[in-house]
């Protein structure tokens, strides 16, 4: 079953991260690097903006896989 976990934070500011679950079992899942992880590892989250929950949760999943145009940004709380 897919499923979505959402930080720590309170709020979440909108971001998530796509996983899968039976069970007790829980896996996050990762996709082929966008151009600024590529430097650092050969995989990345599945980075879900709210908007998509829906596509990610019920419908066409597949099309969230190619997250190239995801911009991730480090930012200190």
């Amino acid at each position: 079953m897919r499923s979505v976990c959402c930080g720590a934070r309170r709020s979440c500011g909108g971001d998530f991260v796509a996983g899968i679950h039976a069970g007790e079992r829980f896996s996050l899942m990762t996709t082929l690097p966008n151009d600024v992880m590529r430097p650092i590892h050969n995989r990345m989250l599945v980075v879900l903006k709210r908007e998509e929950l829906d596509a990610w949760l019920y419908g066409d999943y597949l099309s969230l896989a190619n997250r190239s145009s995801v911009a991730l940004v480090a930012r200190k709380d």
